[in-house]
């Protein structure tokens, strides 16, 4: 879900995934709808992740052949390279350990599916168990704790998502 600094973004653009973006014109469209609003380049900029240069060339209207060279970091640039998914999760069981201490940790929950793959990770580094929550389609908002992994009742858990798929979590 996006959400504007001041707050300024119309219930459209919190229907907007921007995974979900994938022409220059939709881009274009979202941009304009953006400035529309009253965010500055650089708010929109911020706003879909894309350099300053880029959205200047997205509400120009330029055309194709003159367009910046952005690279869009989404979930498949770095979920389909394990030493990606290693390199994120190392981040993360760094900040376990500063805030926590890795050795006050039992369990670390992997939310299905996109967060499994780094919950392993940090578990493998903070010498923890590990545990996958999965979400139940029929009742929206809920779900269960696989029976396949560890157990957190009792335990001192940190839960491990990704925020690039959906946003939804």
């Amino acid at each position: 879900m996006l959400k504007s600094v001041d707050g300024l973004m119309k219930p459209f653009m919190h229907e907007c995934n921007m995974d979900s973006l994938k022409s220059i014109d939709e881009l274009r469209a979202v941009a304009s709808g953006l400035r529309k609003e009253g965010l500055n380049s650089q708010q929109i900029a911020d706003e879909l992740s894309l350099s300053q240069d880029t959205i200047a060339w997205l509400l120009a209207g330029s055309n194709q052949e003159e367009k910046p060279k952005d690279v869009r970091i989404g979930w498949r640039t770095i979920g389909v390279k394990p030493k990606r998914i290693a390199a994120i999760a190392s981040v993360m069981a760094d900040v376990v350990d500063e805030e926590i201490g890795a050795q006050n940790v039992d369990t670390i929950v992997g939310i299905s599916i996109n967060g499994i793959s780094f919950a392993h990770e940090v578990a493998s580094m903070t010498d923890s168990d590990v545990t996958v929550f999965r979400y139940v389609e029929s009742h929206e908002g809920q779900g269960v704790l696989s029976n396949k992994y560890g157990k957190v009742s009792g335990k001192k858990i940190v839960i491990v998502d990704d925020v690039l798929s959906t946003g939804v979590t």
